[in-house]
């Protein structure tokens, strides 16, 4: 089932895409070394890009298309998004440099590769 379980009549019932950050592909790739099978949300998603890939999948590329996020997207494209005032009243806050989430990054994936997108269902 898609991660948007009980909103499929408004975003359909498949996944076509998924972001997966560093503690989930972590977690799946030992969840694949114990038990030798893909995760049941790896196998409904057309796409998974991940932050790591390790070799758990290097037997399972020709089910699920799974690609290593480019690092060097969020510094050129993402991190654009925010202002010089949304890097100060941040850094006047926090000691720790500006990370988007995931899902913000997965959304400015897709502004630069779809004509249209409509997102549902997470924090930005």
């Amino acid at each position: 089932r898609a991660p948007t379980a009980a909103y499929e009549r408004n975003v359909g019932s498949r996944t076509d895409v998924r972001f997966v950050n560093l503690p989930q592909s972590q977690a799946w790739g030992r969840q694949i070394r114990a038990s030798g099978r893909l995760p049941v949300e790896a196998v409904q998603s057309r796409l998974l890009m991940m932050m790591a890939v390790s070799r758990a999948w290097a037997n399972f590329h020709n089910i699920s298309q799974v690609r290593q996020i480019n690092r060097a997207f969020r510094t050129e494209c993402v991190l654009p998004f925010f202002s010089a005032d949304d890097l100060s009243v941040h850094h006047a806050a926090h000691p720790n440099a500006l990370t988007p989430t995931l899902g913000f990054e997965a959304v400015v994936h897709a502004l630069y590769a779809c004509d249209v997108i409509e997102a549902y269902g997470f924090y930005i």
